[in-house]
């Protein structure tokens, strides 16, 4: 229902006498109402919408009353329709991140790391700037497993995820679990040198996790370490981002080949 405020009318409440005060003339205030969910079925309040009649401050007509109604009518079914269109969108970017997030570790899963690598091989495409990968690997994890169990299995992939997340720094990098135990470190605008330095900072951390590991059979080492590949290419419309990625495996096998808990940079990729 309109309310029109007067000031010398008894029924006047506080706050109509302080708007009154602090905007004089005739106004009509409507209430803004969005629509209650089951089962209250009532109406919730919003707003207000405020009308001042300018033409005649002294009257407000019955069909002035009803056009104002139909106003704030309608002004509130806009009101509900665009918060509801705001709970979808943030609704869908939840899904959205969801679909493209690992649900054990957080970090990107499959199929965002192939979306990234492939948008930003493209990018340099045009740009004609290096784009490192780095592949990781726990080093004999599945020992690990066997000697702690699988939720501990679990508890060591969520710290090395943590750990690979906080290495590099710039928006445009990416750490994604590539599958198992295997991670992978997208690096744009990064050189061999550059995606070398982030794998030694990667070994030093991990290894500062002292997650034991008294089955691993690597010499000195009782505790969790990686194996990591890297390629480095310039992306051309000549190659594929699948290259860049088999350039990294085939760098990550060699480490492995030579004794794990090491480095490998793919020597054709190598810029």
């Amino acid at each position: 229902m309109p309310i029109q405020t007067d000031p010398d009318q008894a029924s006047c409440l506080d706050w109509q006498r302080r708007w009154q005060q602090q905007y004089p003339g005739q106004w009509l205030l409507l209430p803004l109402r969005l629509s209650a969910r089951p089962p209250e079925h009532i109406p919730l309040p919003w707003g207000m919408l405020a009308l001042a009649n300018c033409a005649d401050p002294d009257v407000w007509s019955e069909q002035a009353l009803t056009n104002a109604s139909s106003v704030a009518y309608e002004l509130s079914i806009a009101i509900q329709q665009a918060l509801l269109y705001q709970k979808l969108q943030l609704a869908n970017q939840e899904l959205r991140l969801l679909a493209l997030s690992d649900g054990l570790t957080q970090l990107a899963n499959r199929r965002r790391f192939d979306e990234h690598l492939h948008s930003e091989w493209q990018r340099l495409t045009r740009e004609k700037k290096p784009l490192s990968l780095i592949l990781c690997d726990l080093d004999h994890f599945k020992l690990y497993n066997d000697h702690y169990g699988h939720p501990a299995g679990d508890r060591c992939l969520t710290q090395v995820a943590q750990t690979l997340m906080q290495v590099p720094q710039r928006p445009a990098d990416l750490v994604a679990r590539y599958g198992g135990e295997e991670f992978a470190i997208v690096l744009p605008n990064t050189h061999t040198q550059g995606a070398w330095q982030v794998a030694q900072k990667i070994h030093d951390s991990i290894r500062g996790l002292y997650i034991p590991h008294p089955l691993s059979p690597l010499t000195g080492s009782d505790y969790v370490t990686v194996t990591m590949g890297i390629a480095t290419a310039v992306p051309s419309r000549s190659e594929t981002p699948q290259s860049l990625l088999q350039a990294a495996d085939l760098a990550l096998y060699h480490a492995k080949q030579h004794g794990r808990d090491r480095t490998y940079v793919h020597a054709h990729f190598n810029l």
